[in-house]
């Protein structure tokens, strides 16, 4: 077992006789929290050794800052196909194992090899790294022995770690001295010198192309000939010339002699660049390539696809990218023109049909024509249907028995999700497959966010049942003139009024958070307001009415805006939707989007939690239950039923400091709510499915009703309401702490 300290950078080599599992074991779980990325992955001989300079890397990186905690985990790393070398285990180099530059957040770390192939890491952070807000790494270099050719990979498995599981190759072993590639195929047609994809003959470790003559020989398929024009060269790390290249075999081989004259020090290269001629009896289909070694080191290989011979040719391309503004509906909305060319007849297969579509947060907002230009006397024009406002996929037939080639151009409608783009631009792709085609994707609009949101600072989070509580400022800057819109009458899409702008705070529960005043101002630009007040059921909108559009980006601020709350709101942050139909005139139930063009988080309600116990004790059986000590009667027992132990959610809730008016019970629905601090949690009798803050959760069980009382296994309950639980079985009693 290795173990470095990253401040003292001091270590201790220690025997290791149990496995760490067993060493530290009741390390309490936590939830998968890292991206996990290597570095590279090279190309190696199929017994190459890693060292510290060359190894591959592994980096775990933090999904949101503080994931990993401030306490110890461990995590496992196993390999396929690989050894852990013996430099990791040696003391003297131990110390330049790790990179302290990148994981200068951790304390201390342990290594402990389990087997030759399984090394298990515990990691010790550092309480005073980093800041607070950013995200930790962890990066380990991969020391190494790969066992034979093929992927060598290494397997993460997370134990209770904040760290995710997960299988990566870190390396590709390669029998012989050499390994040959193929750049992406090209597609060919009949004729002389068509270019095909590069070849690339790699050492698979530096010197592996001795001294000496290298003398190798690339064989075409039949009816296949090399053009004279093909190169073949030799990269920088490798010393030496190519002295010749040779035809023979009706043009079908091509022999190289290459004259090495020094070894290398990194791993070189030997590039050909194909040309190549597509005679008239050659067969469609790809065009492999054999290498054979003929004289040195150069590693035979077969299969090598450097071409795809086709008697046919299909051009798609994109005129124009428009851009358009996200959440709008308007009949001129439209992509640049999309032309799909044929540049053989017949390259589409006739009968077949081509589909398109489009991202889900795009959709098509009207009818439009495909047209097929075909010669004179071939013309052809197809209508494309667009029955709701949710459809985003349309095809066109090809047309049988055809022979010229055709053209189809169109020009596609579209509308955008509101919330598709919250800041900049965003590409939208078209995907185009079936009757010949390659399936391809090419961006051919791009959707643009209409305006940027700024919140101000908050001074204090607000307090529950306190009127007229000063709320932050709410700045609104267009990303282009005209963006907030001013069009009169109703969208034909929302229903909804074109020229009005809304700002609506989001709260749990109706007719607990409103406005009650606020000043405006238009800051920069010229766009035009001519009414501004509260709206909404019960005052939780702020409206404002567009007289006109501006021809300078404008930029509006409310301010001096004031809040008040009653008693049952919770704690924790309330966003604030930004909308209305001088920005959102597209949202169905058919599209199922959403009708705000952006969503951010606003005020801070900082509510008390009152009186929260240090511990509850429920016993199997009993109606009487313990808070911090002191006994209470419940009127609903604890049991045991199918092995789980099941508890009474709302005596539980209200040890744990919960109100009895954040207990709600939907007797429609069968739905229970229960809020503490800032913590939602809803569950249905029969359901399995529990939200807490509006994420799914799903259990392997259902609450259930006894003696009218909600009941949970423990296990659930403690996770609906955040907090820990023991079970003590010769008591058969489970304790309860926050």
């Amino acid at each position: 077992m290795i173990r470095s300290k990253a401040r003292s950078k001091k270590l201790a080599l220690v025997l290791v006789l149990a496995l760490l599992a067993t060493m530290f074991a009741g390390i309490g779980s936590a939830s998968a929290a890292s991206i996990n990325t290597i570095d590279r992955v090279p190309m190696v001989a199929d017994d190459h050794i890693f060292d510290l300079e060359t190894a591959p890397k592994l980096r775990m990186e933090e999904r949101n800052a503080g994931e990993f905690g401030s306490t110890p985990f461990i995590f496992r790393l196993n390999l396929t196909n690989a050894e852990w070398a013996a430099e990791i285990y040696l003391e003297e180099t131990a110390l330049d194992i790790l990179d302290w530059s990148v994981n200068q957040w951790v304390e201390e770390i342990e290594f402990v090899r389990r087997t030759s192939s399984s090394l298990s890491v515990r990691v010790t952070p550092d309480p005073a790294d980093p800041p607070p807000g950013e995200k930790r790494s962890l990066q380990l270099p991969l020391i190494t022995e790969v066992q034979r050719d093929g992927e060598a990979r290494v397997t993460i498995d997370a134990l209770d770690s904040a760290v995710s599981s997960g299988t990566f190759t870190f390396a590709v072993g390669a029998r012989g001295e050499t390994i040959t590639t193929v750049d992406e195929p090209q597609t060919v047609q009949r004729g002389n010198r068509q270019e095909a994809a590069t070849i690339i003959i790699d050492e698979t470790s530096a010197g592996a192309l001795r001294e000496g003559r290298q003398e190798f020989r690339l064989r075409l398929p039949r009816n296949i000939e090399w053009h004279p024009d093909t190169e073949v060269s030799l990269d920088l790390n490798l010393q030496g010339d190519v002295i010749s290249k040779s035809y023979s075999n009706s043009d079908r081989d091509l022999v190289v002699h290459i004259d090495i004259t020094g070894a290398s020090t990194s791993r070189g290269s030997i590039i050909v660049e194909p040309w190549i001629n597509v005679t008239r009896d050659a067969r469609f289909g790809d065009i492999d390539v054999t290498l054979t070694g003929i004289r040195g080191d150069v590693t035979g290989a077969s299969g090598l696809t450097i071409a795809e011979y086709r008697d046919y040719g299909i051009v798609v391309t994109v005129d124009e990218i428009e851009e358009f503004f996200a959440g709008r509906y308007d009949d001129d909305y439209i992509t640049a023109e999309i032309e799909i060319e044929e540049t053989i007849a017949n390259s589409l297969f006739g009968g077949r049909l081509i589909d398109f579509s489009l991202p889900g947060w795009v959709a098509i907002s009207n009818d439009f024509v495909i047209e097929n230009d075909r010669g004179s006397q071939y013309n052809e024009t197809v209508t494309v249907d667009i029955d709701e406002l949710d459809q985003n996929t349309f095809d066109y037939q090809v047309p049988r028995d055809v022979d010229q080639a055709m053209t189809l151009t169109m020009k596609i409608p579209i509308t955008i999700e509101a919330n598709a783009v919250t800041s900049g631009k965003r590409d939208i792709p078209l995907r185009i497959s079936g009757a010949g085609l390659e399936t391809q994707e090419m961006v051919v609009a791009r959707a643009v966010a209409p305006v940027k949101v700024e919140i101000g600072r908050q001074e204090s989070p607000f307090e529950i049942g306190v009127q007229r509580q000063p709320a932050p400022d709410i700045t609104i800057t267009e990303a282009y003139p005209g963006a907030i819109q001013a069009i009169s009458g109703r969208s034909p899409i929302t229903g909804e009024p074109r020229d009005l702008l809304q700002f609506k705070v989001r709260d749990v529960f109706a007719e607990s958070m409103r406005f009650d005043d606020f000043d405006w101002r238009v800051v920069t630009g010229d766009i035009e307001i001519d009414d501004a007040r509260i709206s909404g059921d019960h005052d939780q909108i702020i409206e404002l009415r567009v007289r006109g559009e501006s021809e300078r980006a404008s930029t509006i601020r409310l301010y001096n805006i004031q809040m008040t709350l009653d008693r049952t709101v919770p704690a924790g942050f309330f966003p604030l939707d930004v909308g209305g139909g001088a920005l959102v005139d597209n949202y169905t139930r058919a599209n199922n989007w959403v009708e705000r063009a952006a969503r951010l988080e606003y005020v801070e309600v900082g509510t008390p939690t009152p009186g929260i116990a240090a511990s509850a004790v429920f016993t199997i059986g009993s109606s009487t239950y313990r808070v911090d000590g002191e006994e209470r009667q419940m009127d609903a027992a604890p049991y045991i039923k199918d092995g789980r132990a099941f508890v009474p959610i709302r005596f539980i809730s209200t040890a744990m400091g919960v109100r009895e008016d954040n207990i709600m019970w939907d007797q429609a629905g069968k739905r229970v709510t229960i809020i503490k601090g800032n913590r939602i949690a809803q569950m249905t009798i029969g359901s399995s499915d529990l939200f807490i803050n509006g994420a799914l959760i799903q259990m392997d069980t259902v609450p259930e009703i006894s003696d009218g009382r909600t009941m949970l296994p423990i296990r659930w309950a403690a996770l609906a309401l955040g907090v820990e639980i023991d079970w003590d079985d010769s008591t058969r009693s489970v304790t309860i702490r926050p």
